[in-house]
């Protein structure tokens, strides 16, 4: 008996559907909320700091990671 025995099937298709329903229901979301941020460089916003785009967008990004 070899480790490879133990390895249980995979259903692609559940799989599949599964990654296409997270993608649609949470992925999209996020990013949509993400990108309407108008989190830019300091070329483009002088005033980054005072306004807190670049803080609320990592702000996101961090609420969506611990949200998994």
């Amino acid at each position: 008996m070899t480790a490879r025995d133990n390895i249980p099937e995979v259903n692609l298709t559940a799989l599949q559907s599964a990654i296409d329903k997270h993608w649609d229901d949470a992925i999209v979301p996020a990013l949509i909320e993400y990108i309407k941020l108008p989190a830019k460089s300091p070329g483009f916003d002088s005033n980054r700091e005072a306004n807190g785009y670049l803080d609320q967008a990592c702000e996101a990004a961090k609420a969506y990671v611990l949200a998994l």
